[in-house]
């Protein structure tokens, strides 16, 4: 009795020991098969900067502040000459360092691959030519967790995105954007600016100037919230004021802070102290103050008079759920995301547009001079430019267009990825003669693939056949089909411009690089509107200049739209120069953006 016991036993502990032999051997085997893939999926990567340990390419955010203070990171004091590099904003380090690596170059986020491009014909490619593979939006950390992938702007392309986007923008064209019924609401937004600024001349007996970002940025997003939430909100409403501040403060944490660092490690965003509490807070309160607003738009709705996109919506919603629509993606979570798109991306952009264009009227009075000329001529003195008049200020919009190619309010644009691994089909050819070109090594790699997954398939189907007469011959009717598509496959797993963009890789297109790229710019480093005009005078519109991207998430409809204004501000103030009215203060390292102060004439 007692041997049985222990030979069961010894039966027991063996299988056990070849259970966890075989687990060992499994994830061995599953460990080295994945270290293979992965090896083989950045062996052709695009070249860049040796990354850090862990955190990539963006350890620099692991120094203390007092460092950066010291030797001339954030504070400016101090800098000796073998720090200066420190100093260069983002977009103009990072096209400094395709001179090194070259337009398509990588960098490291952690562990997630970051290829940027740089130069105009490398962006058009990959956005244009590849939209197929380069449509994607990624999971960046710090705006999965604040929008759970909804809204438009960071939405994953698909079903749902293309709905949410078609419906939104339908909308916003029935409401005005773009057309002549919203230049009411942008021409009220214009007339408190012009006011504003002449109170505050008066006030100002010093001379010590004003900001004039928060006028502005209130003006802007009124234009905003007239379309989005059928109303508008005075410039001195306190509460709205809060809202501007918090989505200001909110895209400052997050582009220009340690908060970058939730890109590497997700679960920082949760820390209780500094500017990761920060950023949850202003969250929250950005959350409750447009929950409100859809809470009153359900609570007063009448479905046969909506009154704005939030109305709108409200109708969409009812309506599916009155189809039966059991897998709506309308409701009320998604159009607060849709909501916080319109402000936070709609806001920021177009009041730096402003601001950079009232800049660029002051340090350039020549222009300024020729811009109001041709605005007095085509205008008077008696009203405002308008959409109408667009045609017959030439000079006027190639200015717009000259701010636009310098400043590139979104100078790295908004990130795409690779849904796929990506690849160019490459053949080789025969010419004509008896010559053949050679195949290089990539395209040699693909033929042995061809030959091989044909013999493979021949043998297979050839065995099916034999044992199967039926599937046998659907398989040999299907074969070509399937060869086909499998070669396409592994000719797919080719490359970019010569390197291999693994799927999930994110794509950083470096619209700065595109407006100072000297192969079709002539001197880009130079402030010239004549650029945009040919010989008689008349407008070029120029492939080139994208300042809001290419292809279905440009969204430079609503900034073309209100992208007016400044220009009416500067040139119909008079004849006096803006010079001794404007001064400027930069913020460091905020890309794009800069405050704008009023000042009194003495």
């Amino acid at each position: 009795m007692v041997m049985e016991l222990w030979h069961e036993l010894l039966g027991i502990s063996a299988l056990s020991h070849v259970c966890i032999l075989a687990l060992t051997l499994f994830v061995a085997v599953y460990y080295l098969m994945h270290t293979f893939r992965k090896h083989q999926d950045f062996s052709n990567i695009p070249p860049g900067p040796k990354p850090w340990p862990i955190v990539g390419n963006f350890g620099g955010f692991l120094v203390p502040n007092f460092i950066w203070r010291r030797f001339g990171g954030r504070g400016g004091e101090d800098v000796p000459k073998s720090k200066t590099r420190s100093l260069i904003s983002p977009q103009v380090l990072i096209t400094e360092q395709a001179k090194v690596y070259g337009n398509i170059y990588s960098m490291w986020v952690g562990s997630q691959l970051v290829v940027v491009l740089n130069g105009y014909e490398v962006v058009r490619d990959a956005l244009s030519n590849r939209a197929d593979v380069f449509s994607d939006r990624p999971e960046i950390p710090t705006v999965t967790i604040m929008t759970k992938r909804k809204g438009i702007v960071f939405a994953p392309y698909g079903p749902v995105w293309r709905r949410q986007r078609k419906f939104c923008h339908t909308t916003l064209r029935n409401f005005g954007l773009g057309k002549l019924s919203l230049e009411p609401c942008i021409l009220e937004g214009l007339a408190v600016v012009k006011s504003e600024l002449l109170r505050l001349s008066e006030e100002d007996t010093e001379g010590s100037g004003v900001d004039l970002t928060l006028l502005i940025t209130n003006s802007v997003s009124n234009v905003i919230s007239y379309i989005a939430l059928g109303q508008r909100f005075h410039h001195a409403d306190r509460e709205f004021g809060a809202l501007l501040d918090l989505m200001a403060r909110g895209l400052e944490i997050i582009a220009n802070s340690a908060a970058v660092l939730i890109n590497v490690f997700p679960l920082l965003y949760y820390l209780p102290f500094g500017v990761f509490r920060e950023v949850r807070q202003v969250e929250r309160d950005i959350t409750a103050f447009l929950k409100q607003i859809i809470t009153r738009h359900r609570e007063t709705l009448d479905p046969a008079n909506p009154r704005d996109l939030i109305d709108m919506y409200l109708v969409e919603m009812l309506a599916q759920e009155a189809a039966g629509e059991t897998d709506s993606s309308f409701s009320e979570d998604y159009l607060f995301y849709i909501i916080g798109d319109l402000f936070i991306a709609g806001t920021d952009t177009t009041t730096n547009t402003v601001l950079w264009m009232m800049l660029y009227m002051v340090v350039h009075p020549d222009i300024q001079e020729r811009v109001q000329a041709e605005i007095d001529a085509v205008v008077g003195p008696d009203r405002v430019p308008s959409l109408t008049d667009k045609g017959s200020l030439p000079f006027t919009e190639a200015t717009m267009m000259e701010v636009q190619r310098m400043t590139v309010v979104v100078p790295l644009a908004i990130p795409h990825m690779a849904s796929e691994t990506t690849g160019e089909e490459r053949e080789t050819h025969t010419s004509h003669s008896n010559s053949m070109v050679e195949p290089d090594s990539s395209v040699m790699h693909s033929q042995i693939n061809k030959v091989v997954l044909n013999c493979f398939l021949n043998s297979w189907v050839s065995q099916f056949h034999q044992t199967n007469t039926t599937t046998g011959t659907r398989l040999l009717q299907q074969k070509q089909d399937s060869t086909t598509l499998s070669l396409w496959f592994f000719c797919c797993l080719a490359e970019f411009r010569g390197y291999t963009i693994p799927k999930g890789t994110v794509i950083i297109p470096n619209l700065w690089s595109v407006h100072r790229d000297s192969t079709v710019w002539e001197e880009p480093d130079d402030f010239n509107p004549s650029r945009f005009l040919d010989d008689q005078g008349k407008l070029l519109r120029k492939e080139c200049f994208i300042p809001f991207g290419i292809g279905r998430s440009s969204g430079s409809l609503s900034r073309q739209t209100y992208v007016c204004v400044p220009l009416a501000t500067c040139s119909s103030t008079g004849k006096r120069s803006a010079v001794a009215r404007y001064t400027l203060r930069m913020k460091p390292f905020y890309c794009g953006h800069l405050q704008l102060g009023y000042c009194k004439t003495h």
